[in-house]
C-alpha cells in the first residue's frame, strides 16, 4: 500500500509492508529449560522445606518440653535430631553461617545456666527443658554448618 502525503511543496511516500499473521507453534522445549525449569522447582521445595522444617521443629521442642520436663524420650530425640539435621543441610545460606553458628553457641552457653532454679509455677523446668529441646535440635544442623564453613576454609588454601 503506497500513501502520498503532501508537505511544504514536496511529496513523501510511506510504505509500509504488513506481513501475514502467523500462528505461533509451540517449540519443544530443549533439555536446558526443562533442567533449569526442574532445578527452580526443586530449590523452591528446598526453600519451603526448611521453613517448614525450622517451624516444626520449633513447635516440636515447645510441645515435648510441656510433655515431660524431666526426661526426653528417645523417639522425641531421635526426631529433633532428624529435623535438625534437616536444618543444617537445606534452610542455612552461606550469608547465615557465622550468625547462625553464634547463635548455637548462645544456646548451648544458656542450656547450662542453671535455669531450672526458678520456682515460681515450675517455669523454670518447663524453661530448662525448652532450651534442653531446642539444643538437641540445632545442635546437628550447627556441626553441619560448622563443617562446611571448616571445608570452604580448607579449600581456598
Amino acid at each position: 500500500m503506497v500513501k502520498t502525503r503532501s508537505k511544504t511543496k514536496k511529496q513523501v511516500k510511506i510504505i509500509s509492508v504488513r506481513k501475514p499473521m502467523r500462528k505461533k507453534t509451540a517449540k519443544p522445549a530443549s533439555k536446558k529449560s526443562e533442567i533449569g525449569t526442574f532445578m527452580q522447582l526443586v530449590s523452591k521445595i528446598d526453600v519451603e522445606l526448611g521453613k517448614y522444617a525450622f517451624a516444626i521443629g520449633v513447635l516440636a521442642a515447645l510441645m515435648f518440653a510441656f510433655i515431660n520436663m524431666n526426661e526426653l524420650p528417645k523417639e522425641f530425640g531421635a526426631f529433633l535430631i532428624v529435623v535438625g539435621v534437616i536444618i543444617g543441610l537445606i534452610n542455612i545460606t552461606h550469608k547465615e553461617r557465622n550468625l547462625f553458628l553464634i547463635a548455637t553457641i548462645a544456646l548451648i552457653v544458656t542450656n547450662g545456666a542453671n535455669i531450672g532454679s526458678l520456682e515460681l509455677w515450675n517455669i523454670g523446668r518447663f524453661l530448662q527443658a525448652f532450651i534442653w529441646n531446642l539444643t538437641i535440635l540445632f545442635a546437628p544442623a550447627a556441626v553441619i554448618i560448622a563443617l562446611e564453613a571448616i571445608y570452604s576454609l580448607a579449600k581456598k588454601r
